[in-house]
Order: structure tokens, then C-alpha cells, then sequence
């Protein structure tokens, strides 16, 4: 148990270092990588979804992860499909030149708040 609590710790941290430096454009994936990297993004729902269900559900209110997930699984779903999915995805990329404030900024800054909050309480709870 203790080797998934540690698994789950680090992956929360990967992820909210991961979606920082994106969000604040220090690293940025090329398109061609984040259209052929799905994985990656099944993995952070995968672990959120964990984290909430194996610890964290009885601290927190369970709307932070439905509306993470239901983004998540929206975006797997959609990856190479939809209008929004996309949009983020060329958002996150470095061909982007487009503006920076939009709705992509608002749910990476969800997703950082999510993964960060996961963490913290992962740590000291």
C-alpha cells in the first residue's frame, strides 16, 4: 500500500510541476509530440482519479475530481477530434502564436490547483 501512496505522491508532484511549466511557457512540447503522447494524459487522470478515490475522498468534496476527470475524459476522448481539444492542445505546444488569456489558461490553472492540492494534502494529511 504504502509503494501506490508514494507512486500516487510523485506522480501529483510530476504533474504539477509538469502543467506549471506550461503554463508559464518554460517548457513547451512541440504539436507533433502532444498529438502522439495521449498516454501521458490518460496517466494524469488515471492518477487524480486514484489519488481522490484511495485517499483523498474523505477530505475533500468529490466536485474537484468530477469536473477533473469529466474534463479529462472529454479531452482522451476527443484528443485528435474535437474543436477544444485542439485548441488546448495547440495552446500548450510551441507553434502556438496566438493569445495567451483564453479558456486553456483557466484549465491548466484548474489542472496545476488540482494536482498541487492533491500533494499537499497527500503529504500532510
Amino acid at each position: 500500500m504504502f509503494l501506490i501512496y508514494y507512486i500516487l505522491f510523485f506522480s501529483e508532484i510530476f504533474h504539477s510541476i509538469g502543467h506549471s511549466l506550461v503554463l508559464l511557457r518554460i517548457y513547451r512540447p512541440s504539436d507533433h509530440w502532444l498529438k502522439s503522447h495521449i498516454v501521458y494524459f490518460v496517466w494524469d487522470a488515471l492518477s487524480a482519479f486514484l489519488t481522490y478515490t484511495y485517499y483523498l475522498h474523505k477530505v475533500l468534496p468529490i466536485y474537484y475530481e468530477l469536473i477533473h476527470i469529466i474534463l479529462h475524459i472529454y479531452f482522451v476522448l476527443t484528443w485528435n477530434k474535437s474543436k477544444y481539444s485542439i485548441q488546448i492542445r495547440e495552446w500548450s505546444s510551441k507553434e502556438y502564436i496566438g493569445p495567451y488569456i483564453s479558456i486553456n489558461l483557466l484549465l491548466t490553472i484548474y489542472d496545476v490547483f488540482i494536482h498541487s492540492l492533491y500533494s499537499y494534502y497527500l503529504y500532510f494529511v
